[in-house]
């Protein structure tokens, strides 16, 4: 089987991913559990992949993709941040033998690829668990049991609401010690993402140059929320409106018409 390479997906730092950045290291340094939530398509998990680097570690998800080699033993010896994603309706020993599996490979990866004499045993200093809502009690009470044994640091990203269920667990609640909300972009923010130039290198398949004013512009920002995966779905239906009706310019008629089409109204 011939493996494909893990293209780089453009990212721009914004406001709220250096807020994440702030909660990750937080949790790192003083080695405890952090919440991170926030509604779906803000950006969580693209933030959390290039906060760990996890592009250099994908095959460790997903073995289709190519890994990429690190020369610098110096960079390596740096990448201390996993990420793992639960499956749906797993069982608790098997998310536990899953998150274990992938420190253990981790570790051993850098400790192969850096050329160490010895194991890097407690190279990993911080877990994110994305999709953190999809685990169970007896899942939380295993992790917790390994926070208190390992004293790794652990950031839970999920939807809002995660943070009730945890405050039920009062042997869990009380180890929290930061909560951060993931917030769609401002309005404002959003307007200068979509008028700058790295808005063109997004991969959208269509460019700022092409809207016929500023005011088409800003219709798109709008109908977007300041959600970035809305933005990704409405440019996506515009490029294929102006494909259609073999069109060159957007105006509010296409914004419009993109945004109808969208199954989950924006």
């Amino acid at each position: 089987m011939r493996l494909r390479t893990q293209e780089q997906e453009p990212f721009l730092e914004t406001i709220e991913y250096h807020r994440f950045v702030e909660l990750c290291e937080a949790c790192k340094e003083d080695r405890y559990p952090g919440l991170c939530l926030g509604s779906s398509g803000v950006g969580k998990t693209i933030a959390a992949h290039n906060y760990a680097k996890w592009r250099y570690f994908s095959h460790l998800t997903n073995p289709h993709f190519e890994r990429i080699p690190v020369n610098d033993a110096e960079v390596l010896l740096s990448f201390d941040t996993v990420i793992y994603t639960p499956l749906i309706s797993m069982s608790a020993n098997a998310v536990l033998v899953q998150l274990l599996s992938l420190m253990g490979t981790f570790e051993s990866i850098i400790e192969k690829e850096a050329g160490l004499g010895s194991p890097s045993d407690g190279q990993v200093k911080l877990i994110i668990i994305d999709e953190a809502n999809r685990l169970k009690y007896q899942s939380l009470e295993h992790i917790r049991d390994l926070f208190d044994q390992l004293r790794i640091g652990v950031v839970f990203m999920g939807l809002h609401g995660f943070e009730k269920y945890i405050s039920c667990l009062p042997q869990f609640r009380n180890r929290v010690g930061f909560r951060h909300e993931f917030k769609a972009l401002p309005l404002a923010y959003m307007m200068g993402i979509v008028e700058s130039e790295f808005f063109n290198t997004m991969g959208f398949g269509i460019t700022n140059e092409i809207f016929d004013n500023r005011d088409t512009i800003s219709r798109l920002v709008r109908a977007t929320g300041g959600n970035m995966r809305i933005l990704n779905r409405l440019c996506l239906q515009i490029k294929r409106i102006l494909r259609i009706h073999n069109r060159d310019t957007i105006t509010p008629e296409v914004i419009e018409a993109a945004r109808e089409a969208l199954i989950i109204g924006a």
